[in-house]
């Protein structure tokens, strides 16, 4: 890694993936001080949430970062909401398939709730995130005229949950994933199979 940090050093590099690497910690710190020097980074895949701490720090304008599967923890979630809060370029953020549950999910919410206005996509789908979480972030993200997708599929969300996200949604239920879309679809088709039953 240190070869290939002090190789890129001082060049334009708009993209780059991570997401097949082990850095280790000397790979890490290596990845750290590249950061810094890359200005021109948008879009960064990664491995290891480990390099989140020496993102805040960079000077790259990141607007997509993929995190999915990872194994973050909620543990480790407030050093991925503190990263995500200093990328006010932010555009995309993908955090699936990891273990945020509710309490790493409410600090990633808390993270993109000031500001933020070019984030239009959230992708926190099989993170065994239940009713608190998801209602959270949606109540966030509704918040923001550009915003596109929050896909939180894949997730143990209780009928009360999904009940008030599509609340939330009920104007914008294209910004929804598959999933939720299809459940909400279902809902609408039983109550007009009741209508016309009854008539």
């Amino acid at each position: 890694m240190n070869l290939f940090s002090n190789a890129l050093q001082g060049n334009v590099l708009s993209s780059l993936n991570l997401s097949d690497n082990a850095l280790g910690e000397k790979g890490v710190r290596a990845f750290g001080t590249l950061l810094k020097s890359l200005s021109s980074l948008e879009e960064l895949y990664l491995m290891n949430d480990a390099v989140a701490d020496a993102l805040k720090e960079s000077a790259s304008p990141v607007e997509v970062l993929e995190m999915a599967g990872n194994d973050i923890t909620s543990e480790a979630a407030s050093a991925i909401a503190a990263c995500v809060a200093a990328n006010q370029d932010l555009n995309k953020l993908n955090l699936s398939e990891n273990l945020l549950r509710d309490e790493g999910c409410i600090q990633i919410e808390k993270s993109v709730e000031e500001d933020h206005s070019k984030l239009q996509y959230i992708d926190l789908s099989n993170n065994y995130i239940r009713r608190d979480g998801a209602v959270a972030l949606a109540g966030v993200v509704m918040k923001k005229e550009a915003f596109k997708l929050l896909n939180v599929d894949g997730n143990i969300i209780s009928e009360e949950g999904v009940e008030e996200v599509k609340e939330m949604f009920k104007k914008k239920q294209s910004c929804l994933g598959v999933w939720m879309r299809m459940i909400l679809m279902e809902k609408k088709e039983m109550k007009r199979m009741m209508s016309w039953s009854q008539s």
